[in-house]
């Protein structure tokens, strides 16, 4: 599983217990993701 850890998780991800290593493995929170899309040249609109 991909995990995004806080920058105070660190030392706790690579040194702590399974049972550490567990509960820092949770949903990324919604509202703090982005997503961007693939941009795409537009050519000029023709009349």
């Amino acid at each position: 599983m991909i995990t995004i850890l806080e920058r105070e998780d660190h030392e706790r991800w690579l040194t702590g217990s399974y049972d550490d290593v567990i509960a820092l493995q949770q949903p990324f929170p919604a509202d703090r993701m982005t997503v961007r899309g693939p941009e795409f040249r537009r050519e000029r609109e023709r009349p």
